[in-house]
C-alpha cells in the first residue's frame, strides 16, 4: 500500500490534478489555524496554506498543553497537498490503536481524483506523552477506523482494479489480517479475485476467476 500512496501521488503531480500547497498560485503565505478538534489535554494549531478557491494543506502542527497554553511539540514536515475543506478541521482526533488515549491525524493528499486519500497519523505516547508519526499507517489509502477495532484501507488502481486490506493492532503492532482484491485480467477475458485472511499467524490467498459482462471497458 505505501508503493500505491507514492504511486498515485506522483500520478497526480505528474498529470496536474493536484500540486503541493506552496507551489499553487493564488496561495496565502501560510498561516496558524486553531482546529476544532482537541484533546481533554491539548488544543491544536496547524500551519496552513490556503488558496484562492479554498484548497487547505496543511504544513506542520503545533501541540498546545490546554491547561498551561504552553507550546509542548512541534509537528514538521507534513508538507500536506490543498483539501476541499476548512482549514480548522485538517486535523482530527481518533483513537487509532484503541490504548484509550487520543491520537492524531492530519490531512496530507486528495490522490488527484478523489479516492485513494491519505492522512499522516501521529499515535501519542503517554510515556514521552508526544505524538508519534505511524509510517505504515499514513502510507495506507482510504484509512477508516471502525468501532470492532479493526482498520480499514481501500485504493483504486483503476475502474478495473481495487483494493480493500483489514488490519488490527496485535501486540502493538499494526497487522495485516484480511485483504481483498479484484481487477480485470490484461487480456480482458477476465474478472480476478484474490481473498487472503490471517490464518495461523500467516496470510493464506485464495484466487477466483469470473467472465466479466460484455460490456464491461477493455473488453
Amino acid at each position: 500500500m505505501r508503493a500505491v500512496r507514492v504511486a498515485v501521488v506522483m500520478a497526480a503531480l505528474a498529470a496536474g490534478w493536484v500540486t503541493p500547497a506552496c507551489a499553487q498560485d493564488g496561495v496565502d503565505a501560510g498561516r496558524w489555524v486553531v482546529q476544532q478538534a482537541t484533546t481533554p489535554d491539548h488544543r491544536f494549531r496547524v500551519w496552513a496554506f490556503v488558496s484562492r478557491d479554498a484548497l487547505a494543506a496543511a504544513d506542520k502542527v503545533e501541540v498546545v498543553d490546554r491547561a498551561t497554553g504552553v507550546v509542548v511539540q512541534h509537528i514538521d514536515g507534513i508538507g500536506g497537498m490543498g483539501m476541499h475543506r476548512p482549514a480548522e478541521t485538517l486535523l482530527h482526533v481518533v483513537d487509532v490503536n484503541f490504548d484509550g488515549h487520543p491520537d492524531l491525524s492530519v490531512a496530507a493528499g486528495d490522490g488527484g481524483a478523489g479516492p485513494n486519500n491519505t492522512d499522516n497519523f501521529y499515535l501519542y505516547d503517554p510515556r514521552t506523552r508526544q505524538y508519534v508519526f505511524h509510517e505504515v499507517l499514513s502510507s495506507l489509502t482510504q484509512v477508516v477506523i471502525n468501532p470492532d477495532h479493526s482498520i480499514t484501507s481501500s485504493s483504486r488502481g483503476s475502474c478495473c482494479s481495487h483494493l480493500s486490506e483489514t488490519y488490527r493492532f496485535v501486540g502493538g503492532q499494526l497487522t495485516l489480517v484480511a485483504s481483498w482484491e479484484e481487477s480485470l485480467t490484461a487480456d480482458g477475458a477476465w474478472i480476478e479475485t484474490t481473498a487472503g485472511r490471517l490464518r495461523g499467524g500467516k496470510m493464506r490467498y485464495q484466487v477466483k476467476r469470473r467472465r466479466p459482462p460484455a460490456e464491461l471497458p477493455g473488453r
